[in-house]
């Protein structure tokens, strides 16, 4: 979906931590409809975004909306350049990305991010009916492709804050924080 269904309460306590952390740049990795940039604004001085499908980016007017903005496949991006010396960041929001990613590339982009020592969040469906098979709004990268549980989550060595469901009730979504860096 192009707005990530993790329940509000989840976004309120990734907000608290941003701003605990005096995060001054964040990238929102996977915008769709640009939630993030309306959630971070003056909370941090600039919101930068990457999203695959560049007809999101012109149906949701994310120009307009992210300080930075880069139409890219962020696996790609972020696995195969030094992308933190080309776009530095304070914190990364991985908010439901990670799953339409196949599930080596996924752990590979954690790990890469962990490697930097960035902080990071991430919220995912760990549970329920998490099947989202082929493209919603006309976007194939929509599709799940990996499905995670609790326990993968943590072997990527993150910490849950916050566990609910989305607003049908349906599926179960984790929400977490690279437990690599706490400062």
């Amino acid at each position: 979906m192009p707005r990530s269904q993790q329940p509000k309460e989840a976004e309120q306590l990734i907000i608290d931590e941003i701003k605990r952390l005096g995060a001054k740049i964040v990238i929102d990795v996977g915008c769709g409809d640009g939630r993030w940039a309306e959630l971070l604004k003056g909370s941090v001085e600039i919101v930068a975004g990457m999203e695959i499908w560049p007809e999101y980016v012109e149906k949701f007017k994310l120009y307009a909306k992210y300080d930075e903005l880069f139409c890219v496949d962020a696996a790609d991006f972020i696995l195969n350049r030094d992308f933190l010396k080309a776009w530095p960041c304070d914190a990364i929001i991985f908010s439901d990305v990670i799953e339409h990613m196949e599930k080596s590339t996924g752990q590979a982009v954690l790990q890469k991010v962990k490697a930097e020592n960035v902080p990071c969040f991430l919220s995912i469906p760990t549970g329920g009916n998490t099947r989202q098979d082929g493209a919603v709004y006309g976007n194939p990268h929509e599709t799940h492709i990996s499905f995670w549980d609790h326990t993968d989550v943590m072997k990527e060595d993150f910490i849950l804050i916050h566990e609910g469901t989305n607003p049908n009730g349906l599926v179960t979504i984790g929400t977490y924080k690279g437990n690599w860096n706490d400062r």
